[in-house]
């Protein structure tokens, strides 16, 4: 049965575990932990006192070996979850910069440390300049709107890192097919990695860029050597010669 000397006891440590919490003076913060001998009390102020020292002393004073590996445990979540308020609000003010009126390295400082996919897209969007939209871009990792800048963007610098980024070789097909710039098309052809793909726009493309380029990206000798005997088009005849020069010579290094 709880005595009059205890609950007296228990209302002292209570005091004291909230001067060591909410006190404006640091000493007094400090003193008021140093009394306290309640293993609960110690173990709440080790985890969420604001001030590190009240923490030190909290934990040091701590014998309770149960809550010793309780602390541990629970440590990890609510520091963990501190770090990620303080991060929200990294970030937040990372976006004001990003999208304010600061000059173009130092948005593009910020955007390099942003995390929200929403604000990322929203600068490669709609920013009027090529190299925050860029920037941003870098950093997102979704492909839909990579398909959307990669086949709708105007600016065609946009694009062309959109298409940098696009995973399938159906989209980049597709691309190196209609895009309006040779670049956009050049840099399509480049990121698809199925051969039969490449096959069928180096022998079938209607624009010769495009087989040209296609054809530098060929491994299939057979292929290559009915081009260079035999295809319409000079300029695709040398390139398929030297593109079975450059496997022969990979494939018997000196």
């Amino acid at each position: 049965m709880e005595t009059l000397h205890d609950a007296e006891h228990d209302a002292e440590q209570a005091h004291l575990a909230k001067v060591a919490l909410e006190h404006d003076d640091a000493d007094t913060r400090r003193d008021a932990v140093d009394r306290i001998i309640d293993q609960p009390l110690l173990a709440m102020l080790a985890l969420e006192a604001d001030d590190v020292v009240v923490r030190k002393i909290a934990f040091a004073k701590l014998t309770d070996h149960d809550l010793v590996l309780k602390l541990a445990r629970d440590a990890n979540e609510i520091y963990a979850r501190r770090i990620e308020t303080l991060n929200m609000a990294e970030q937040a003010r990372l976006a004001g910069i990003a999208e304010g009126q600061n000059s173009v390295a130092v948005r593009k400082s910020a955007i390099r440390q942003l995390a929200d996919q929403s604000v990322l897209m929203r600068l490669a969007r709609t920013d009027e300049n090529t190299d925050i939209r860029i920037t941003a871009l870098r950093k997102m990792n979704n492909q839909a709107a990579f398909t959307e800048l990669a086949f709708s963007d105007k600016d065609e610098c946009v694009r062309m890192d959109a298409v940098k980024h696009l995973s399938s070789d159906v989209l980049l097909e597709k691309l190196a097919l209609e895009d309006e710039s040779a670049r956009v098309r050049n840099v399509a052809i480049w990121h698809i990695d199925d051969q039969t793909m490449l096959a069928n726009l180096a022998l079938t493309a209607s624009r010769i860029d495009v087989r040209k380029t296609s054809v530098t990206r060929l491994t299939d000798r057979l292929l290559l050597t009915t081009l260079a005997q035999s295809d319409g088009d000079e300029q695709v005849r040398k390139l398929a010669a030297k593109r079975l020069r450059d496997i022969e010579a990979d494939s018997h290094p000196v």
